[in-house]
C-alpha cells in the first residue's frame, strides 16, 4: 500500500507535534502551494559555466539574485509528489523534482534531471517545536525498476551533499524560513538559497 505522501512514513511518528505548515507541506495528499521570496540565490562565480549547463538539464538553478519572487507547487502523482518551483528572475526559471518513498532505502528520494533518473536520498528529521531538516545521505541512479546506489566514496566528490533546514516562524504558523546549502568535497560550499514562504 502506497503512503499518502512520500514523507508520511518518515514523519508519521511526529504527526501530532508537527506545526500546521509542515503537516500541510509534507503530509497533505492534495495540492499545496508555497508562495514567497528567495532572499538570496547564489553559487560560486567560478562555477558559473557548470551551473549554466546543469540548469539546461534541469538539475539546479543556473541564475543568482536577491529578493526573487518564488512559488512552489506540490502536486500528488501516482509515483509520489511533483515539486514545481518557479523563480521569477527577469526571465523565470523552473526547477522541478519528484519526491518518492523508496521501500528498499526506507527513505525519501528526490529525483532530478532528464527523465528524473538521478535521485538524492534524504535523511529527514524533525526537531520540535519548529525545525525540520533534510540532509543528503546518498545518491541513487534509476535503471529500469532498480535503484543503483552511487558508491559512498564517490558521490561527495561528484554530486555533493545538500543540507536543508526549514523553520516555522514563531509568530506566524503558516510562514516557513528555508535555507539550503550544497557542499562539495572539492569546491566547498558551492550553491545555496534562502527564502521565506507562506504555505497556502
Amino acid at each position: 500500500m502506497q503512503p499518502s505522501t512520500p514523507f508520511e512514513p518518515v514523519l508519521k511518528e511526529f504527526a501530532g507535534s508537527l506545526p500546521p505548515a509542515f503537516r500541510n507541506q509534507f503530509l497533505q495528499a492534495g495540492p499545496v502551494k508555497l508562495e514567497g521570496v528567495m532572499h538570496r540565490v547564489w553559487h560560486k562565480p567560478a562555477l558559473h559555466p557548470m551551473f549554466w549547463i546543469m540548469g539546461k538539464f534541469g538539475v539546479l538553478i543556473p541564475k543568482t539574485g536577491a529578493e526573487v519572487p518564488t512559488t512552489l507547487i506540490i502536486e500528488p502523482t501516482p509515483k509520489g509528489q511533483l515539486w514545481r518551483r518557479t523563480l521569477n528572475f527577469d526571465r523565470p526559471v523552473e526547477f522541478n523534482s519528484l519526491n518518492t518513498f523508496e521501500p528498499r532505502e526506507q527513505r525519501v528520494v528526490e529525483w532530478i534531471g532528464p527523465g528524473q533518473l538521478v535521485g538524492m536520498v534524504w535523511e529527514v528529521a524533525f526537531a520540535p517545536p519548529h525545525t525540520l531538516s533534510l540532509v543528503t545521505i546518498g545518491w541513487v541512479i534509476r535503471f529500469g525498476k532498480r535503484n543503483l546506489p552511487v558508491p559512498g566514496w564517490l558521490w561527495p566528490w561528484t554530486l555533493g551533499r545538500a543540507d536543508t533546514s526549514q523553520i516555522v516562524d514563531e509568530r506566524h504558523e503558516d510562514i516557513i524560513h528555508i535555507d539550503l546549502v550544497i557542499h562539495h568535497t572539492l569546491f566547498g560550499e558551492m550553491f545555496g538559497y534562502s527564502g521565506t514562504f507562506q504555505v497556502k
